[in-house]
């Protein structure tokens, strides 16, 4: 439960044999670290996933082998995303450690949003905004918690200047067709809808 805030936590996930994606990867990144073997995270739309480097670049970790999977290129062509547009959002890379810090900071702000407190989210959203500039995610989620905040003119705005350059505007045009919705535009909202099928 990504609501849940406990679940990032390392001990209590040994404990627990349970947590949140991110706080189960940050697990494997702390043991990769004893273990001196080059993990990372790297973002990919809507999520992040553990990577491995090997002599061949960085491979996403297969989670029921243990062994380095498919290539982060791989993982991009299969994505049927411009290169311009990934690289612009950050994603396909492994995340360097202000990145990763940001990552953070956006996990505890949509934990904020997921319980309606935009005030809280926004501070965090600032602080992952820092350590991942240009990224796509703390963006949607900057957008998401002014909506929430009840600012929803900048929310658009941030919403629509995201449609521009993001490579997978899915969240965005969902983003914008809750808020068509909740101001009675049903065309607008079922348009927004349909742009992101």
């Amino acid at each position: 439960d990504p609501a849940d805030a406990t679940l990032l936590h390392l001990e209590k996930i040994v404990r627990a044999r349970k947590g949140s994606r991110l706080g189960v990867q940050l697990l494997f990144l702390t043991l990769a670290e004893e273990q001196q073997l080059p993990a990372a995270l790297a973002i990919v739309p809507g999520s992040q996933i553990l990577v491995l480097q090997t002599p061949q670049g960085w491979h996403e970790l297969d989670a029921e082998t243990g062994a380095a999977g498919v290539s982060l290129s791989e993982l991009a062509g299969r994505w049927k995303i411009d290169p311009a547009q990934a690289q612009a959002a950050g994603y396909f890379r492994p995340l360097s450690a202000p990145e990763l810090a940001g990552m953070l900071h956006l996990h505890r702000a949509r934990r904020w949003l997921a319980r309606g407190r935009p005030e809280r989210a926004l501070y965090d959203l600032e602080e992952a905004k820092q350590g991942m500039p240009g990224a796509a995610e703390p963006a949607e989620a900057w957008g998401e918690a002014l909506w929430q905040a009840g600012r929803e003119e900048e929310a658009r705005q941030i919403l629509e200047t995201l449609l521009e350059k993001h490579p997978r505007p899915t969240r965005p045009l969902w983003l914008l067709a809750r808020m068509a919705w909740a101001r009675g535009a049903a065309a607008e909202a079922l348009e927004r809808l349909d742009q992101a099928l």
